[in-house]
């Protein structure tokens, strides 16, 4: 299991043991199937399900470090893109609950997906971006 702590904690938690748990394996599989969950964020690993889960709640830590669902970039991003399209079928049906889930959803698949879809690219380069000029990256 993993979770990413409140406003004022921050941090995501693992519990050792959810690596290997294959449960976890085949509902993860399941929800993707199913649009819940972004494409490409599965797989036949064992251990899929957890890096999914990691970079889901890593996706709400760097949003909530780097102000991004409430920057003007991704506002803009927001109204002038995604208006015109069906999330659910863009990114996942939970990235439809409010801005943070979408971009936690979208960055799981950008990092994960062997060919993140065009949303799931574009906020990932804006979480790098946002990363790089905050802290320093490449040029």
């Amino acid at each position: 299991m993993a979770l990413h702590f409140g406003d004022d904690i921050g941090g995501v938690l693992l519990l050792s043991a959810f690596k290997y748990d294959n449960y976890l394996q085949r509902i993860h599989r399941l929800t993707v199937k199913e649009g819940v969950h972004p494409e490409g964020t599965d797989g036949s690993e064992m251990h899929r399900a957890g890096e999914a889960i990691v970079m889901h709640e890593l996706g709400h830590a760097l949003d909530r470090l780097l102000g991004i669902s409430t920057s003007p970039e991704f506002q803009k991003f927001r109204l002038e893109v995604l208006a015109s399209l069906d999330v659910a079928k863009e990114v996942s049906r939970y990235a439809t609950t409010n801005n943070k889930e979408l971009i936690a959803e979208a960055f799981s698949e950008y990092k994960l997906s062997k060919a993140p879809r065009p949303v799931a690219m574009a906020i990932g380069r804006m979480i790098d971006d946002a990363y790089n000029k905050k802290f320093g990256g490449p040029k």
